[in-house]
């Protein structure tokens, strides 16, 4: 049995320490607490920017620059949608098919009211600029009220999308977001799926963070479960005690901020994340 140490404390000045168990058949993780802790604080940061509107962009402009003979369009039970191979006279490329899809104001099965934009589609589309938007899938963006008189806002990224916009490339796989306002100023998010970001891979499961306006008992830690891909170890897993789909109003001892590091089966201590960087949008979360 291997005895190793690490900070809980975010600040590198600390010195406070606590031991914690390694198994002795797993690799050894040669990275502090606060490299873990770094790594995934840029991922956090990067939660909210594979926007909807990003894809939103690319294909209203592309279809702005589009002309009667391209792309070309028909019709099924769904409505309208475009299927060619082809470069428009304004230098729009299409190549695939996609199509976009308007809600207004209908109501889904807990009794919210919505709004909002679908694009789904195969190929890609390519403006004269250079932005590319490549289509895999379906993507939805969803804002409206609740039942409880909450705005609500709603992204949700079915298999892949990418886009490049101003030389930066953005990948999306099967990405769900649900966040939500009130006029407590409570703020909440949720997030399940995959982020891919300059620095590496986040993984989300359940993942929560509110504020205490919003109504968890436990606004100082995430909750649900974060794995963050590191390609000499492979993937770290970090399990948090804050509110959760099952237990929204988790409290108690275990929540002190900090989540629990895993790593090949053996517990690798604790990091400690903020969870309020991830609560400051003013408007749509998702803009």
């Amino acid at each position: 049995m291997i005895w190793i140490y690490l900070s809980c404390n975010t600040s590198s000045e600390s010195t406070e320490q606590e031991p914690f168990v390694v198994f002795e058949d797993s690799q050894k993780l040669d990275l502090s607490s606060e490299e873990i802790r770094l790594r995934i604080e840029e991922g956090l940061k990067e939660i909210r920017k594979p926007s909807m509107q990003s894809i939103l962009y690319i294909y209203d402009q592309a279809m702005l620059l589009s002309d009667e003979a391209c792309p070309q369009f028909f019709y099924n039970e769904y409505g309208p949608y475009w299927l060619d191979e082809c470069i428009s006279e304004s230098g729009a490329r299409f190549s695939g098919y996609g199509a976009r899809t308007e809600y207004e104001d209908f109501e889904d099965e807990n009794g919210s009211i919505l709004s909002g934009s679908q694009i789904y589609g195969f190929g890609e589309m390519e403006l004269p600029t250079g932005e590319i938007l490549v289509l895999s899938g379906g993507s939805v963006l969803l804002e409206g009220v609740d039942s409880y008189n909450q705005n609500i806002y709603s992204q949700a990224h079915d298999h892949g999308y990418s886009f490049i916009i101003e030389g930066e490339r953005q990948e999306l796989t099967r990405l769900n977001q649900y966040a939500f306002s009130n006029q407590q100023g409570g703020l909440g998010i949720y997030t399940q799926g995959v982020l891919e970001f300059s620095k590496g891979t986040l993984m989300f499961e359940d993942f929560w963070a509110v504020n205490e306006q919003g109504g968890t008992a436990c606004p100082e830690e995430y909750g649900g479960k974060l794995s963050f891909f590191d390609e000499a170890y492979g993937w770290i897993n970090v399990y948090f005690d804050g509110p959760s789909s099952l237990d929204f109003w988790a409290e108690g001892e275990d929540c002190d901020g900090c989540g629990n590091v895993f790593y090949q089966g053996g517990f690798y201590g604790k990091i400690c994340l903020d969870p309020s960087m991830v609560l400051n949008w003013q408007g749509s979360p998702f803009d």
